[in-house]
């Protein structure tokens, strides 16, 4: 006798797709700066929730300690400020004034200020002893446990942060790599994150230093210098590759190309070639024309950049899927 399957419960949302639709209504993702004041507070009262900032409270206060010193003359963190110029050494009272101008400069600052105090707070969080262990680590799999033990409180910022941008439309996105600009769910979740995620490995610092410089570029609006960035990460990444680090060839990127499908690192296949050969000439050329690297024949903008930034991180995790460093989906 055949047994029934069971049955599982289904949200009443499951039912119909508009019904979220109708709670939620989708809107465009926003800059900072386009994000009201009210949701901000929303946001900054989940973190709380999350117990972020009560489970790192050291690690608050050093990041208001960072800004104030970063800048002196307008001292974000006034609070913390004047507690420690008027009370001096009191842990206690320094945790909770460097909450206050935390939650504060999070609502009602400007967007540099506030993913400047994010970021500030994101990297003090990465154990920096466990990445240093991973950067001498030969084996593969202790590597690997490094990492995992180097971002385990990195990761849960993470998560949570983005899924609050998410929830609130905000266009960026927190990764290993520092902020990003917010893709697509699919080319974000299957592409950009566990790219990021490999890149994180100290051996690939040269390349990840590129790539941040490109999406800080990005995020703001300076589109031909994200072009000129991602050409010189490619070109970086594949002379890593092809064990060429450090050499300062001009515009070699058959070479480079040619070297690294001759080692196996760009699959050797009909598919694969039209779209390496594709890539081959649009980066150089993309670079030529709307970059600063030379007078740009054309003005490059925010789709131009994106398209760019997406072909590199395609790029690059085909190559280091074949590396087996990021496993096929």
């Amino acid at each position: 006798m055949q047994m029934k399957e069971i049955q599982s419960f289904k949200l009443f949302s499951e039912s119909n797709p508009e019904i979220m639709e109708r709670l939620q209504p989708k809107i465009p993702l926003r800059q900072w700066g386009d994000v009201d004041s009210s949701e901000k507070l929303r946001m900054i009262e989940i973190l709380i929730k999350n117990d972020f900032l009560g489970e790192y409270p050291e690690h608050v206060v050093f990041c208001i300690e960072e800004l104030n010193d970063r800048f002196k003359r307008i001292t974000p963190g006034d609070d913390l400020h004047h507690h420690q110029v008027d009370i001096g050494d009191d842990h206690k009272g320094e945790e909770h004034a460097a909450r206050i101008d935390f939650q504060r400069i999070f609502v009602h600052a400007d967007q540099d200020l506030v993913f400047e105090m994010l970021s500030i707070f994101a990297d003090s969080l990465i154990d920096k002893a466990y990445v240093n262990l991973a950067s001498k680590e030969q084996s593969l799999k202790n590597r690997a446990f490094y990492l995992v033990n180097a971002y385990k409180d990195f990761d849960k910022l993470e998560k949570c942060l983005n899924d609050n941008f998410v929830q609130f439309c905000v266009n960026m996105s927190l990764s290993r790599e520092g902020f990003i600009p917010r893709q697509d769910n699919k080319i974000e979740e299957e592409i950009y994150r566990p790219t990021l995620q490999v890149l994180s490995d100290p051996k690939w610092k040269s390349v990840s230093d590129q790539l941040q410089a490109m999406f800080n570029d990005y995020r703001a609006q300076n589109y031909p210098e994200v072009i000129t960035k991602a050409s010189s990460a490619v070109h970086g990444f594949l002379q890593i590759l092809v064990g060429e680090a450090g050499k300062n060839g001009k515009g070699e990127y058959g070479k480079l190309f040619t070297e690294a499908r001759e080692k196996g690192i760009i699959s050797n296949n009909r598919f694969i070639e039209g779209i390496i050969t594709t890539i081959k000439g649009f980066l150089p050329g993309e670079r030529a024309s709307k970059s600063t690297a030379k007078p740009a024949k054309e003005q490059a903008n925010s789709s131009d950049a994106l398209l760019v930034m997406n072909v590199v991180m395609v790029l690059i995790q085909h190559c280091l899927q074949n590396l087996g460093e990021i496993k096929e989906a």
